[in-house]
């Protein structure tokens, strides 16, 4: 499907299907450095074809009336010399300034679109190594580009074209006999060079498989050594490597090809032009100068040819980079809008399923009719064999993952339906403690506070000694600001979630949420971030979702689940009784321990 950009234009839209061209239009806000930049190279022109001119003029009068008038042709000479002196410093600010402001702004969107995708989207279409690569390596490449390749092509263009209508106006014999194989020379390189994008576009599809291998492999370094894997990560990344050498290759090939090409019709026009030029001065039609002059602005002309297969080349490859940039753009972002207040009146649960059916895709549901409930401070287990729905669940109650329209049965949070709530708003409301918080590359304060500047230390101190940690920091030498390494690798697991129990303090929130909060810990730690949990839960309405069902004997309420239904729910006490599927996945794992 081609990428379009619709802009309005005088009551009806315009569609931009070129990528490439789409990023110049949404670069917009930069038009007056963009006008700058082609008034420039539009002097440029001006100025390098009146020098050739004056060349030519200076030859003829050194011939017909001596030196002496040949000297009058250097003070306009210097004065050109030196505006185009004080033109190409302009140049080098204003294509500074032009190309780095509007890869600033793309950077900027590029981020704050992965920001504002949904859970879902993230995890079915993007892998980290692709992204990075798109936004560094691709991005960069266009920048690249259009600071180097693309302002030397702007230059050489207004150059060609006001030397060319100069050419006509001196001699339209000579021009006719120069000019007459260059649209054939021109359609030959462009056709050689249309396979480029496609070869280019795989090109980098194999360098980003390559960095995701990489980046797999760094965060897998346990896995892979401890199976041997080093060999077969190695070949694994030498195949996305070599698809990329092979098609860069064929690149090459193909810009040989456009050489040849380009060096006949350089050199063969040149030839028959200069032959016309010494029988037209054999006849008086033309002057000496005249052909000086036709020569120096021919070299002006011939020098977008000579970059045609540089500029095809990369104009090629800027199409499949600014593809895989806009393949991102234009992922579909998490709804915004919609209700903002909670309805808390007395008797309205929190959190009410009632035959819910979700699937992750259409062939495999995952939830099959599943009813739940969780009232005002009340305490909900969420129970069941791996597989069976529980942390669907969770993902839907936090909206990770959407409610089309025709999922079916009900799913209700503070009386208002879900897909109706305004996702910041929601998402305010929840705080959430999972198996393994993740912990950003920052100091703990940061950490706790997600960066929030109206957090006080005296709060921070506070949340820490609530989830039993401000002792371990207060010992260390930065305290607060003690930075803890990329993923919080640095700290234990257990002082990782007490960190998270402290983030999960700080927010406050009426509904807090507990995925497997301790299953990566010893019996020890977890019955030490037990009791901040506990803390953490007391007055508030918890979602709590755990294998280790022993930790459940203080819960309100416990639903066995099994494949995507409830199977059982009740007291931890009405479960044992029943001596059904609770009490059979109790006594496994009792057995098991």
């Amino acid at each position: 499907m081609p990428y379009r950009l619709k802009i309005r234009k005088r009551g009806r839209q315009l569609k931009i299907r070129n990528p490439f061209l789409r990023l110049l239009a949404d670069c917009r806000r930069q038009w007056g450095w963009l006008s700058m930049f082609i008034l420039i190279y539009f002097l440029a022109g001006l100025f390098k074809s009146r020098i050739a001119l004056q060349f030519g003029n200076m030859t003829d009068a050194a011939l017909t009336e001596g030196p002496e008038a040949a000297f009058a042709y250097v003070r306009p000479l210097l004065v050109l010399l030196i505006l185009e002196l004080i033109r190409g410093v302009l140049t080098y600010i204003v294509v500074a300034q032009t190309t780095e402001r509007m890869f600033f702004d793309m950077k900027m969107r590029i981020f704050g679109k992965l920001n504002r995708l949904g859970t879902e989207t993230i995890e079915k279409r993007l892998r980290s190594g692709d992204v990075v690569t798109r936004v560094n390596s691709d991005l960069n490449s266009l920048c690249e580009d259009l600071a180097g390749q693309y302002t030397w092509f702007a230059r050489v263009f207004f150059t060609a074209v006001i030397a060319f209508v100069s050419c006509v106006m001196l001699s339209w014999e000579l021009s006719l006999v120069y000019f007459i194989l260059m649209p054939p020379t021109l359609w030959m390189i462009n056709r050689i060079s249309r396979p480029m994008k496609e070869k280019q576009k795989k090109a980098l599809q194999g360098i980003s498989t390559g960095m995701n291998l990489a980046g797999e492999a760094l965060g897998a370094a346990v896995t892979v050594k401890a199976y041997g894997l080093e060999q077969e990560m190695d070949r694994r990344f030498s195949e996305c490597m070599d698809l990329a050498s092979e098609q860069e290759t064929a690149n090459e090939r193909l810009s040989a090809q456009m050489l040849s090409v380009r060096y006949v019709g350089v050199v063969l026009p040149m030839a028959l032009m200069l032959f016309a030029g010494v029988l037209l001065v054999q006849e008086g039609r033309v002057t000496p100068g005249t052909v000086i002059a036709f020569s120096s602005l021919c070299g002006s002309v011939r020098g977008l040819l000579e970059i045609t297969n540089s500029i095809l080349k990369t104009w090629r490859r800027s199409l499949a980079a600014s593809e895989r940039v806009y393949e991102i753009l234009d992922l579909e972002e998490e709804r915004s809008g919609g209700v903002s207040q909670a309805h808390e009146e007395p008797g309205i649960p929190v959190v009410c399923a009632q035959g819910l059916q979700f699937s992750y895709r259409e062939d495999t549901p995952v939830l099959r009719g599943l009813s739940i409930e969780a009232a005002q401070g009340e305490s909900v287990a969420l129970v069941g064999e791996s597989g069976c729905g529980k942390s669907t669940v969770l993902k839907l109650l936090c909206r990770f993952y959407g409610l089309p329209s025709q999922t079916e049965g009900k799913l209700r949070l503070w009386d208002v339906p879900a897909r109706e709530w305004e996702l910041g708003a929601l998402r305010d409301r929840i705080a959430l403690v999972g198996q393994d918080s993740f912990l950003f590359q920052d100091s703990i304060r940061n950490n706790v506070s997600c960066g929030r500047k109206d957090v006080s230390d005296e709060s921070v101190i506070r949340v820490l000694k609530d989830a039993d940690i401000w002792t371990f920091v207060e010992a260390l030498p930065d305290g607060l600001d003690t930075r803890i390494g990329d993923g919080g690798l640095q700290l234990s697991g257990g002082q990782r979630q007490r960190i998270a129990i402290a983030r999960a303090f700080l927010k406050d929130a009426p509904l807090l949420i507990l995925d497997e909060p301790t299953s990566a810990l010893d019996e020890e730690a977890e019955r030490e971030i037990q009791k901040s949990l506990d803390r953490l839960s007391k007055g508030r309405t918890s979602i709590i979702v755990t294998h280790r069902l022993y930790t459940l004997k203080n819960v309100d309420k416990i639903y066995v689940l099994e494949q995507g239904r409830v199977a059982e729910q009740g007291s931890w006490e009405t479960l044992i009784q029943k001596k059904g599927v609770f009490y059979r996945l109790l006594m496994l794992q009792q057995k098991g321990g």
